[in-house]
């Protein structure tokens, strides 16, 4: 019986990695460089972040992101099935919940929105990520905090006007993108001047 446990664990370790080797002959890869306007509480800084696109058989996106300090991350979208995943410095991996999606249509070219949500109902780490599977991660912040990364269109890149508009869309949509300062249950009135 122990034989045969053993046995059985071995083919489905052979077919598994038979089958990743299938995945790996499919992609489609995309290397493109990615500009980031970075803000933490009361500094701003650029990040240069190289980005590889990769497209899988069975319509799974898989974006990649890498910078010089090490500021990684990779980002899993699996649409048909509603499963986002990332993983962060190589070690934090996390499942996004989906709070939205939206298509926004830019010079005729429509464009998938999604609105993922990492850590979901924690108080000082939720963040959200708005995220296009045709251009990868657009803008990320956090729920909480005054943290933030906003991609800023290559003016070199062919589609640079349109990812332009798209951006504006975005971070103008009071639906998808909303106000990270809460309103006031306090109801203030004017002083009275006399």
């Amino acid at each position: 019986m122990y034989r045969l446990l053993i046995f059985l664990s071995l083919v489905i370790l052979i077919s598994c990695k038979r089958k990743e080797k299938q995945h790996d002959l499919s992609l489609q890869r995309t290397k493109i460089e990615r500009v980031f306007s970075s803000i933490e509480k009361e500094k701003a800084f650029l990040i240069n972040y190289q980005f590889n696109k990769l497209e899988l058989s069975d319509g799974i996106v898989v974006f990649k992101y890498y910078d010089n300090d090490s500021n990684n991350f990779v980002v899993s979208c699996d649409t048909s099935k509603k499963k986002y995943n990332g993983i962060f410095n190589k070690v934090d991996t996390v499942v996004f919940a989906l709070e939205d999606e939206k298509i926004y249509s830019v010079n005729g070219k429509n464009f998938k929105l999604l609105k993922l949500i990492r850590n979901k109902g924690i108080t000082d780490g939720e963040i959200s990520y708005f995220f296009s599977t045709d251009v990868g991660l657009l803008v990320s912040k956090s729920n909480t905090w005054r943290i933030g990364q906003v991609m800023v269109p290559n003016k070199d890149d062919s589609d640079y006007v349109r990812l332009t508009a798209l951006m504006y869309r975005v971070l103008t949509d009071e639906e998808m993108f909303n106000n990270p300062i809460p309103q006031s249950k306090n109801k203030f009135t004017d002083p009275k001047v006399e």
